[in-house]
């Protein structure tokens, strides 16, 4: 697999200080051997990120994501409240270990990779952006069915690809 650092600093940090937010995602090493980094952060009380734990890994698959998720949650346990909630690029293998390792935490999806994700399914421009920023960030359920009512309007291939992902990964009204 490969190497993982979480030092004592880090996870006493992130309980003590931070909230229960998780943000993991991965990135390619400009190495010869194509290595990864994945990488795990919170949030602390002035909402700046905070590193917990990063690992080096061959490739960013669900077993390398398996093995750095349960490597992790050695490291910081679990929340006892429900969950941490954790939120991410809705990469294939990490969506699969995230389900494995952390069943009772929320998932969120990030708005930047959700609409990274969007353009590449050829929906792609300010018009969503300004659709997706409607959804995401609204505080009600009206709110939220008008922006995506919106969306309907001007696009229903583009509405039913955002609506299949399920609300509760990415819109503010339905998160707990």
């Amino acid at each position: 697999y490969g190497l993982f650092i979480c030092l004592n600093a880090q996870w006493q940090g992130f309980l003590d200080g931070c909230r229960p937010f998780i943000s993991i995602d991965g990135c390619f090493v400009k190495l010869s051997n194509g290595a990864q980094v994945l990488a795990a952060t919170g949030r602390d009380g002035n909402n700046n990120l905070f590193p917990i734990a990063f690992g080096v890994v061959g490739k960013e698959d669900t077993d390398n994501w398996n093995w750095f998720l349960e490597r992790l949650e050695t490291a910081i346990g679990r929340e006892e409240n429900g969950g941490w909630t954790i939120m991410s690029d809705r990469q294939k293998g990490l969506m699969n270990a995230v389900a494995r390792v952390f069943p009772e935490c929320e998932h969120r999806y990030c708005k930047r990779n959700l609409l990274a994700n969007m353009a590449t399914a050829g929906y792609r421009g300010e018009k969503y952006k300004s659709f997706v920023d409607s959804a995401v960030y609204a505080y009600t359920e009206y709110d939220y069915n008008t922006a995506m009512n919106a969306l309907k309007a001007f696009n229903a291939k583009a509405w039913k690809w955002l609506n299949d992902l399920g609300k509760e990964h990415f819109s503010r009204h339905a998160f707990s």
